[in-house]
């Protein structure tokens, strides 16, 4: 909203004589007045889209039964690891998994009337907020999400080196059988004359 008025502000004064009057120190006047409009429209669009970017979760959130909704991301519930409510740090965490390898958070002030009706909101439908250190799960947990691809992987390899060293017979056996193909017999019109 506010960078609307400046632009509008910025144009009366662009186009608008009649405001600030003619002559050369008017018009210096009216072009610094469009320039110094002309930032402030534009830093402040800035600055709003920079909120919607960082800072949306603070601005509006939705909780329903099998998800949070922000204006920047929808969290499902099964995806909530862990909501912890850190007093050193006078914040409450909303951890959980963006995908199986990362872990995301996103953080409340402790006082604040939105943290209170999260607080409430999570209780209600079913996910407890533990007491803890954020710091301390946040660096286990990514640390055990890191793990457990690579131990797939391990697995997977071991898998596949136990398949390479078991004996081909079944495979042997059909590799040495010769392929034949049986195509239907097609009568052409000479054949059909005879």
């Amino acid at each position: 909203m506010l960078s609307i008025i400046f632009c509008c502000l910025g144009w009366m004064f662009f186009f608008g004589e009649f405001i600030l009057g003619t002559g050369s120190e008017a018009g210096n006047k009216a072009f610094t007045l469009v320039l110094t409009f002309t930032i402030l429209t534009y830093v402040t669009a800035v600055g709003w889209y920079a909120i919607l970017l960082f800072w949306a979760h603070y601005i509006w959130i939705q909780i329903e039964e099998n998800q949070i909704v922000t204006i920047s991301s929808t969290i499902k519930k099964e995806k909530i690891v862990k909501v912890i409510k850190d007093e050193n740090k006078g914040k409450v965490y909303i951890n959980f998994t963006e995908s199986k390898t990362s872990l995301k958070k996103l953080s409340f002030r402790i006082g604040s009337t939105m943290t209170q009706f999260i607080i409430e909101n999570l209780s209600a439908s079913g996910i407890k907020v533990e007491v803890g250190n954020q710091e301390e799960f946040y660096q286990n947990k990514v640390v055990e999400l890191k793990s457990v691809p690579a131990e797939k992987l391990r697995t997977a390899a071991s898998k596949k080196d136990d398949s390479k060293a078991k004996p081909k017979s079944e495979s042997a056996k059909t590799e040495s059988e010769p392929k034949t193909k049986t195509e239907p017999e097609t009568k052409t019109s000479e054949d059909t004359e005879k």
